[in-house]
């Protein structure tokens, strides 16, 4: 079964007026000032996710990451838990999501720690209700992260001219 990820994307558009003062810039200096504008516009959402996330070992809170990418004609921030890797949390999609009720398809017997487990065919693992954490995150906040990424922006742009 593929495990669905789940990303929350943000991308600002209609800066107009800065875009003159942006173009000017070279394209190093121009990505570094963007990734950077981005990146603490992104805090918003992250920290809220963070906060937001149930979490009983550190483990989904701690797969929870930013990214931006960056081209020439775009730049995209991304909010999610990642599922892989070193700090990921397979789980992620499971506790936002939620599940329906599971009940085993077979019987296997496995030790822990010296305690014997034996799960027999038919039996029932309960329900999953959803705590979609990352949607509450972004609820209400484009316009905050918009409005931060512009003010991080104006104060790089500044940084940068003198």
């Amino acid at each position: 079964m593929m495990v669905p990820s789940f990303k929350i994307a943000v991308s600002v558009t209609g800066l107009k007026k800065l875009d003159r003062r942006i173009a000017d810039l070279s394209e190093d200096i121009r990505k570094k000032v963007i990734r950077q504008a981005m990146n603490k516009a992104l805090d918003i959402v992250y920290n809220r996710a963070r906060r937001l996330a149930p979490d009983r070992s550190g483990r989904l809170v701690g797969s929870i990451t930013k990214t931006v990418k960056y081209t020439p004609t775009e730049a995209v921030g991304s909010v999610y838990s990642a599922q892989r890797g070193k700090g990921g949390a397979p789980h992620a999609w499971l506790v936002h999501e939620g599940s329906k009720h599971r009940v085993a398809d077979h019987t296997w017997v496995r030790k822990s720690r010296g305690v014997t487990f034996v799960t027999v065919r038919g039996q029932s693992f309960g329900r999953m209700p959803a705590q979609p954490f990352m949607r509450k995150a972004m609820e209400g906040k484009k316009m905050a992260v918009r409005k931060a990424f512009l003010e991080a922006i104006k104060r790089r742009l500044l940084k940068v001219s003198k």
